[in-house]
């Protein structure tokens, strides 16, 4: 009965390639063989320089990984666009779940205790409807068999755009941007903290610093893409 309704909806409401907007058959997923083998992976040697560059330096962070890399115009950046502006946040979820089964095949090492999204602020998850980031961790959690908290991390602030903005003035941007709500829960926890896209890493290093002054114990970070890739930290 299930697999009948199913055809039907397939047949008038097909799904749609998040990446290239083509019909794609049930049961893939949300996005096709084709766009899926054209996503640039981010190879060990790039993921250990860009971490020295953008974490190592803080002491904050213990490890990064993602599996691709962002690039403008391509199959990434629509992915990306039909999560965060779209209301896509199904992809999302899909993106993280495929992020932790690359991650398993990839020797999986995190020994953690929750996953942790970075957070928006009150009013852009209002006029968002969601937070695409907790949707991914959501998507890890599913794979990895980690539990997700998203209540511990909270963003106090309503921070300006980081786009255009040099490093400094992203960091500023952030400082004292994120609060914990429930410091016991994670005293002495390893956390996987899960953003979208990493650029430069000062969200992600804030709200490291943020857990880390609460007590939490190893660090480990996961975006679905990395940007900026060759810019300083």
């Amino acid at each position: 009965m299930r697999n009948s309704l199913r055809a039907i909806l397939d047949f008038f409401l097909p799904l749609h390639c998040a990446a290239c907007n083509k019909p794609i058959p049930s049961g893939f997923g949300y996005v096709c063989s084709s766009c899926l083998g054209n996503l640039k992976r981010l190879p060990p040697e790039i993921l250990s320089i860009e971490f020295n560059k953008k974490f190592a330096g803080t002491g904050y962070v213990n490890a990064y990984w993602a599996p691709y890399m962002f690039f403008r115009e391509t199959g990434i950046q629509n992915i990306v666009h039909q999560f965060k502006y779209k209301n896509k946040f199904k992809v999302a979820f899909a993106m993280g779940a495929l992020a932790g089964d690359i991650l398993k095949d990839d020797a999986f090492s995190y020994k953690a205790d929750y996953i942790i999204p970075v957070p928006l602020f009150r009013t852009k998850k209002v006029q968002r409807g969601y937070n695409q980031s907790e949707y991914i961790a959501r998507g890890l959690s599913e794979s990895l068999c980690i539990p997700v908290s998203a209540k511990i991390l909270r963003r106090i602030r309503n921070t300006r755009t980081q786009t255009g903005l040099d490093l400094e003035k992203r960091k500023q941007n952030m400082d004292g941007a994120f609060r914990i709500k429930n410091a016991s829960a994670i005293s002495g926890k390893n956390i996987i903290l899960v953003d979208d896209v990493v650029t430069t890493g000062a969200t992600i290093n804030e709200c490291a610093k943020t857990l880390k002054a609460a007590g939490a114990g190893e660090i480990f970070v996961i975006s679905f893409a990395l940007t900026g890739i060759g810019r300083g930290k």
